[in-house]
């Protein structure tokens, strides 16, 4: 997912945020933040999960020297940090 449509959804899910945007104040509490961060993680590990399950071998393309093991193993990693695994 781009960047761009990352935005659009924090914008369709937080309708109240073009208003601010508009105005040039963008306030976040406490609880918006981690509906900001729970946002985030949500896309990002979907479309994590959507790489490595329709492609014929995990993602390398940040860093090709890397193994298909070493990225699962990060995936893993990354899994367990947030206790989902």
């Amino acid at each position: 997912m781009s960047k761009e449509k990352l935005f659009e959804y924090y914008l369709l899910k937080n309708p109240s945020l073009v208003n601010q945007l508009v105005d040039g104040k963008v306030v976040l509490s406490a609880k918006g933040f981690k509906k900001f961060f729970d946002t985030t993680y949500d896309v990002a590990y979907k479309e994590g999960i959507c790489d490595l399950a329709f492609k014929e071998e995990p993602p390398t393309r940040h860093n090709p020297s890397r193994s298909s093991s070493e990225d699962l193993q990060g995936l893993k990693d990354l899994l367990n940090l947030f206790g989902m695994h």
